[in-house]
């Protein structure tokens, strides 16, 4: 699971698309050798996906689910799921996914909402038989869909980070288990969806950020340079309102040094994973998969993630900064009579001791 800061720069790991296309190549063939192994459907069509070939995805999805029949008898009982189950929810994520995306590839047009519509339901099912599959994604997924049919065609709807949030209010209730949910979902979406370059989703991370922490973050301003990263680009939010409210002007005496900071991690991420890719088009290339072949990665070095360290002062605002030093200030004194009497006190035992 990548931290803030990974998916903020894109120190994640993203494979080629002949890496999905071999293994469509391989596994199609093994399907009509063996139709009940319901994992290569998901393999398959979660390939194609990848690949933005949405109609064959959702094609091999219900390929799935015509074999495996009725499933309205998968369930989570004392929290274990039998296989039967586990493959029905893995069709109903994958499926409503693959419509999600098959809706906004087509533009994400309003007249086309009842695809978004099914698709929200079947992600709804999926978390009905397994609400807390990857990391909580599904959950924070269904939440942007309802905010993407709750906001289309609407000129003044709220933000994504106001929708999940409470209004974009920074507040002293906001730090709770469930804004930690969001954030691995958030997280989840972007290194597992397709969110990488979704402005909206990079806004919203910056939100719960700033929730957590209780006032306007680094972490929250640091992964907001994403955001501005993706619209300087051409990449477009869904609502106006969250570029028009994207927040950029910070009170931070680092402020340079996070602008800077983000640079140098965007650039060696990008370089991370050029030569991670460089590695893998060699072995691809040359017919050998990882899926099939244990020793496909015998050779390759990867470099760590460059560590930063925040100081202390740096998950406060400026008004815990003063109290804190008013509060040394203060102190002081009282530190440094305390510290004479001890001082006097061990003497005068001491003292007594060589008497006795």
């Amino acid at each position: 699971m990548p931290n803030v800061v990974q998916v903020a720069v894109g120190r994640f790991e993203q494979n080629p698309p002949l890496y999905y296309q071999m293994r469509i190549d391989r596994e199609t063939p093994l399907v009509k050798l063996g139709p009940k192994r319901l994992y290569l459907y998901d393999d398959i069509g979660v390939a194609n996906a990848r690949l933005g070939h949405q109609d064959e995805a959702i094609a091999w999805m219900e390929k799935k689910h015509a074999v495996m029949g009725d499933l309205s008898r998968a369930k989570t009982v004392n929290g274990k799921r039998d296989a039967f189950s586990e493959a029905a929810y893995r069709y109903y994520a994958n499926v409503g996914t693959f419509w999600l995306l098959r809706w906004a590839d087509h533009g994400g047009k309003i007249e086309e909402i009842g695809q978004l519509k099914h698709a929200r339901d079947l992600i709804a099912k999926a978390i009905e038989i397994n609400p807390d599959a990857h990391f909580g994604r599904e959950t924070v997924q269904l939440t942007v869909m309802d905010w993407l049919i709750e906001s289309s065609g609407k000129p003044d709807a709220m933000t994504l980070a106001e929708y999940l949030g409470d209004g974009g209010e920074i507040t002293n209730t906001h730090t709770s288990d469930d804004s930690r949910k969001r954030i691995k979902g958030l997280i989840g979406l972007i290194t597992l969806g397709a969110a990488w370059e979704m402005p909206d989703i990079y806004d919203a991370l910056a939100s719960e950020m700033d929730g957590e922490y209780r006032h306007i973050s680094k972490l929250g301003f640091f992964v907001r340079l994403r955001e501005k990263e993706l619209f300087e680009s051409g990449k477009t939010s869904f609502v106006k309102r969250t570029e028009s409210s994207l927040r950029l002007e910070t009170l931070f005496p680092e402020e340079g040094t996070i602008r800077s900071e983000f640079k140098r991690l965007r650039t060696e991420a990008d370089e991370w994973s050029k030569a991670r890719t460089e590695f893998m088009m060699t072995k691809l290339n040359r017919g050998r998969h990882p899926d099939t072949d244990p020793h496909f990665w015998d050779g390759y070095v990867s470099k760590p993630a460059p560590h930063i360290e925040y100081g202390f002062f740096d998950n406060l605002d400026w008004g815990q900064r003063i109290l804190m030093l008013l509060g040394g200030c203060c102190s002081a004194p009282f530190l440094l009579w305390f510290g004479v009497r001890l001082v006097i006190r061990r003497v005068q035992v001491r003292k007594t001791k060589a008497t006795n």
